[in-house]
C-alpha cells in the first residue's frame, strides 16, 4: 500500500509539472496576443492618420484647381477621383473594423481556453488529491 501512496505522490507531481509547462505556455501565448493587439493598434492608427493625409491633400489640390479657375472638367475629374479616395477610405475604416473584431474575438477564445484548461487543471488536482486521501484511508483500515 505505501508504493501505490508513492506511485501517486509521483503522479501528482507530473501532473503539477504538465499544469506547469501548460500554465507557461499559456502566459508565453498571452504574451504574443498582447504584442500582435499592438502591432495592429499602431497600424490601425497609421492608416487612420495616412487617411486624414490623403483627404486633407486631396481638398488643398481641389481648393487650389478651383482658385486657378481651371476647367470645369478637370474640376468634375477631381471630385470624382476624391470620392473614389474617400470611398476608398471607408472600405479601409470597414476593414479595420472587421479586424478590430477578429482580433476581440482571437482574446475572447484565448480567455476562454484558458479558464477551461485552468478548470481542468483543479479538476486534476482534486481528483489527485481524493485518490490520495483513498489511498491512506484503505492503509489505515488494514
Amino acid at each position: 500500500m505505501g508504493e501505490d501512496v508513492q506511485a501517486s505522490s509521483r503522479i501528482s507531481q507530473q501532473e503539477i509539472e504538465i499544469l506547469q509547462r501548460e500554465k507557461d505556455k499559456q502566459s508565453k501565448e498571452i504574451l504574443i496576443l498582447r504584442k500582435t493587439v499592438d502591432e495592429m493598434e499602431l497600424r490601425i492608427e497609421i492608416q487612420k492618420q495616412t487617411l486624414a493625409a490623403r483627404d486633407e491633400s486631396m481638398k488643398k489640390l481641389l481648393e487650389m484647381l478651383q482658385s486657378k479657375g481651371h476647367s470645369v472638367s478637370n474640376i468634375q475629374e477631381t471630385q470624382i477621383e476624391i470620392e473614389s479616395l474617400q470611398a476608398q477610405r471607408l472600405e479601409d475604416e470597414r476593414k479595420i473594423k472587421q479586424l478590430q473584431n477578429e482580433l476581440s474575438q482571437q482574446q475572447d477564445e484565448s480567455t476562454v481556453l484558458k479558464e477551461v484548461r485552468l478548470l481542468a487543471a483543479v479538476i486534476l488536482l482534486v481528483l489527485c488529491i481524493a485518490s490520495y486521501f483513498f489511498f491512506i484511508c484503505i492503509e489505515l483500515i488494514n
